[in-house]
């Protein structure tokens, strides 16, 4: 799941031990629910100071993260502590990156590329190099694998669904979004996206046919951004929640009979929420433009918030930089398409010309001959 990058707690995929992990600036720390002094905040080994823009884990001990800088770094938990296993140097700046159903590392990049790094035992880690399995024409925003199927979702709209690791045999393509696509998730026998243009989607898996879509911006009260983040799946049941940028709500959905179905909404601390996850205890996660971290469990036929225990009541102070190193949240926007109409009325008119004169009847011409004559 991407990051960005920017100096903002971004919560990512769920370990192996109903933990979660969250990115700061450089930093990676394991947050695990238990009232453990020694085993609830949990920073990642790691002495480079570039910001941290993709992270993933395996929910079975290993850990992944990209670098500003062009690295990818392994992580393995090691009984009792994470030992940071190896680094290994990316053509180009990653944009996402996870876990292959084979063990190996996938990295998409912002030209385009998904990279495989394969897995290998020992101190060594991973292989010294990757392999390029697909490509885009344009920037890849987000991707999922499982079970030999990857799922790629670029900047011009489109995702694609490929065989892994034989990314070049394609099986097809989901088409609608009219924005760039912020975030792509596998939820059993379907995907999920979200858009810059306003929309949660839902499209089959088998045939890639979209079979329903959400506009979460009409199912919450006030004005908000048409732009959504991300959108992540519970693992326990089929409730969805959708971050919507610069929104204190978390917009909540089911899936049911192929459709999206509004299910309410999360408001941790009514500031604008900057991430969510669920871990695999079906605890809902959630992150703030403040710094604030937040859980919440089903109960009753809803979300409803759960106080920290442990080490994590006292989070802030274990990890001060969470209120007072936040520089706010990357622009999305800055990934939507460019519209020229506005503002260039005299360009319009000057190329209506220009069509206006090649569809005038030729001149009649004169031989070189007959003008020598």
């Amino acid at each position: 799941r991407c990051c960005g990058g920017s100096k903002m707690a971004t919560l990512l995929s769920g370990g192996a031990r109903g933990s979660v992990f969250l990115t700061h600036s450089e930093r990676v720390v394991e947050l695990h629910y238990t009232q453990d002094a020694d085993d609830g905040v949990l920073e990642l080994p790691w002495a480079g100071d570039a910001a941290v823009v993709a992270c993933g884990t395996d929910g079975a001990g290993s850990a992944v993260a990209c670098t500003e800088d062009k690295r990818v770094l392994l992580w393995e938990w090691d009984e009792q502590s994470w030992v940071l296993r190896c680094t290994r140097a990316t053509a180009k700046r990653a944009t996402a990156v996870a876990f292959g159903s084979d063990g190996a590392i996938i990295a998409a990049d912002k030209a385009g590329d998904v990279h495989r790094f394969e897995r290998r035992g020992g101190d060594e880690g991973l292989a010294p190099d990757s392999q390029v399995i697909l490509g885009h024409v344009s920037m890849i925003m987000d991707m999922a694998e499982t079970n030999g199927t990857i799922v790629t979702a670029d900047r011009d709209d489109k995702i694609r669904v490929s065989r892994y690791p034989r990314g070049w045999n394609i099986i097809g393509y989901c088409l609608g979004h009219l924005e760039f696509i912020s975030s792509v998730c596998i939820v059993g026998d379907w995907y999920i996206s979200t858009s810059g243009d306003g929309t949660v989607r839902l499209w089959d898996a088998a045939t890639c046919a979209l079979l329903a879509t959400a506009v979460p911006s009409n199912d919450i009260e006030g004005e908000h951004s048409s732009v959504l983040r991300v959108a992540v799946a519970c693992p326990t049941s089929s409730v969805i929640a959708v971050v919507v940028d610069d929104c204190p709500d978390l917009v909540l959905y089911s899936i049911m009979e192929s459709e999206l179905s509004f299910c309410g909404t999360v408001q941790p601390s009514g500031q604008a929420v900057t991430s969510a996850v669920f871990a695999i205890d079906g605890s809902l996660w959630v992150s703030d433009v403040d710094g604030g971290v937040f859980r919440f469990v089903f109960d009753a036929g809803k979300f409803v918030s759960t106080p920290f225990l442990g080490p994590l009541a006292d989070l802030h102070v274990r990890l001060p930089w969470l209120r007072t190193e936040n520089s706010g949240r990357k622009d999305l926007t800055e990934f939507a398409k460019i519209h020229l109409e506005a503002g260039c009325e005299e360009y319009f008119s000057r190329k209506q010309q220009r069509l206006d004169a090649k569809q005038a009847p030729d001149e009649p011409r004169t031989s070189k001959k007959r003008r020598e004559d």
